[in-house]
C-alpha cells in the first residue's frame, strides 16, 4: 500500500523556521479506484454509571450475558482497508431473534467506533411475554461511509438473553 506522509513548517515574523508542527498521511486512490470499508471489531456490552455528584463516572462494560428488559449495546470498530479507523459510518445490524430485527448504529466517531441498542423487553408480572430467554446472533449487514464501499465481509458476535 502506498502511504505518503507530509511534515508542515510554519514561519514566524522573523521568516525563522518553527519545529515540525504536525504530520499528515494518505493513502492515493486512482481515480475510479474502489477503496473498501470493513469492521474489524464486534462486540457487546452494557453503560454501567458508577459513584454519585462529582464521582460519577460512566463505562463500558463487555459483556455476552443479558436479562430480558436489558438494553443490548453492540458495538463495531469500523476501518477502511489499510486499517485506518474511519468516522462518520454507518453500519446495518441484525440480530437474529424471531423477528428479524434490524439496527443501524449512530455515526462512527473519530476513532472508528459506532453503536446500537436492541431494547429487549421484560416478561410481564405472570412471567408471560418479553424476549425469549436463549442465545441470539447480532451480524453486520452492511457498512455505509462517503467515498467507500462495503467489503461484504459479515461479521457477528453471539450473547445471551436470561
Amino acid at each position: 500500500m502506498d502511504v505518503r506522509c507530509s511534515t508542515f513548517l510554519s514561519y514566524g515574523v522573523s521568516d525563522a523556521e518553527s519545529v515540525f508542527s504536525n504530520i499528515l498521511c494518505a493513502t492515493p486512490t486512482n481515480p475510479g479506484q474502489t477503496v473498501y470499508v470493513g469492521i474489524d471489531t464486534m462486540r457487546t456490552g452494557k453503560w454501567v454509571i458508577t459513584g454519585k455528584g462529582k464521582n460519577q463516572t460512566t463505562e463500558f462494560v463487555v459483556t455476552d450475558t443479558f436479562n430480558a428488559g436489558d438494553g443490548v449495546v453492540i458495538q463495531v470498530h469500523v476501518v477502511d482497508e489499510g486499517g485506518l479507523p474511519l468516522a462518520d459510518a454507518t453500519v446495518e445490524i441484525i440480530i437474529n431473534d424471531a423477528g428479524g430485527t434490524t439496527l443501524l448504529t449512530d455515526p462512527s466517531d473519530a476513532t472508528g467506533w459506532a453503536e446500537a441498542t436492541w431494547q429487549t423487553q421484560k416478561p410481564n408480572k405472570k412471567g408471560q411475554g418479553g424476549t425469549p430467554s436463549g442465545a441470539y446472533q447480532a451480524v453486520t449487514n452492511n457498512v455505509t461511509v462517503s467515498g467507500y464501499v462495503w467489503d461484504g465481509v459479515m461479521i457477528s458476535t453471539p450473547f445471551i438473553i436470561q
